[in-house]
């Protein structure tokens, strides 16, 4: 971490190699965010070339240093809401159909007719969540942010990521078990 505060403290200084090292760390996590938060990994690219623009024009009004990836989260969460408000909310859900993860390389096609079916079933109900448990639960599965820096992403309370995690699991569930009709 004293690493990453460093890299971010020399990016505020105008060192641009800093800042494409952060770039570097983050990129895959961000767009796999924005990925699964927009349902499209094509619009997720563009968006996550805009979170980093972004990021990089405003790095000088970063208040706390240390505080860089919720900070980065945050422009993110932004970045794919405006894109979500700019499309109909039927348009965002349809296209979690066609979305798929970006992995390390081809999927295995003994894996693909399970695992698939059950990714793309996932993606859709967290897809259809209100945008307060679709955002939590993204950042932390995807984002891999701790509570605390879920909490500073959204600029909500430690406590509130706990609540709003436990509500997502359990309409995911609730939802989950209606449709393989079995009773909640």
């Amino acid at each position: 971490m004293d690493d990453e505060l460093e890299l971010v403290n020399s990016a505020r200084k105008g060192e641009d190699e800093a800042f494409a090292e952060l770039v570097r760390r983050y990129l895959p996590r961000v767009h796999g965010f924005l990925a699964r938060l927009v349902g499209d990994p094509g619009h997720a690219e563009d968006l996550s070339q805009e979170v980093f623009l972004a990021a990089y024009r405003s790095l000088g009004r970063l208040r706390d240093p240390a505080g860089f990836r919720p900070w980065l989260f945050r422009i993110a969460i932004n970045r794919g809401r405006d894109w979500i408000r700019a499309r109909s909310r039927e348009r965002a859900v349809q296209s979690a159909l066609a979305a798929e993860p970006a992995g390390p390389g081809p999927p295995d096609p003994a894996d693909c007719a399970a695992a698939g079916e059950t990714s793309r079933r996932l993606a859709l109900l967290v897809a259809s969540l209100p945008d307060r448990y679709r955002s939590v639960i993204l950042l932390k599965a995807v984002g891999g942010l701790s509570y605390r820096e879920i909490a500073g992403a959204l600029k909500i309370r430690p406590r509130s990521v706990e609540t709003r995690l436990y509500r997502a699991r359990s309409l995911l569930r609730q939802q989950w078990r209606a449709e393989e009709g079995e009773e909640p």
